[in-house]
């Protein structure tokens, strides 16, 4: 939440200075998620940067709390078209709207984990077997809902300004 919720203050602060630029950042955002989409419908296989890194060995509050940053990081990459629309609408509202912004969406991608977690703690293996079946499905189901985001995004455009 602590990544999140700096990122959604700096884009709200970064969103003031540019407030004529949003309508463009918004047919970007929108390119960029029907590019993604087609990418991942069409299976391209991007590069991507490696950084060998070692576990903390911290534990306790502190450990968790400075995993999450590290994790939270980390999957802003992983989540990168949804982190951007998100980045691109907190843009558009204050300080107060940019950090209320990452706050839901921190809480909504740490909901997932959670329950993923314990869920796997308890069904390993089963659950592994099963998600690792569908995970091209949902691969391509997640380019086709790229797709629509992106192009809504474009109509929602024409139709605004």
């Amino acid at each position: 939440m602590t990544v999140f919720s700096v990122v959604g203050a700096f884009a709200s602060g970064l969103g003031a200075l540019l407030h004529t630029l949003v309508p463009l950042l918004d047919l970007l955002a929108a390119a960029i998620l029907i590019i993604m989409g087609v990418i991942m419908l069409l299976e391209i296989q991007l590069p991507y940067i490696s950084i060998n890194v070692r576990p903390s060995r911290r534990r306790g509050l502190q450990g968790f709390y400075l995993f999450g940053i590290v994790y939270g990081m980390a999957g802003v990459g992983c989540s990168a078209p949804i982190f951007l629309s998100v980045l691109f609408h907190a843009l558009t509202g204050g300080a107060v709207n940019g950090l209320l912004t990452f706050a839901i969406y921190a809480i909504g991608m740490g909901i997932p984990l959670i329950v993923t977690s314990v869920l796997l703690a308890e069904t390993q293996d089963y659950i592994i077997a099963r998600i690792t079946r569908i995970t091209p499905k949902l691969h391509r189901l997640s380019g086709v809902i790229l797709i629509l985001v992106g192009v809504y995004l474009v109509y929602f455009y024409f139709i605004t300004y």
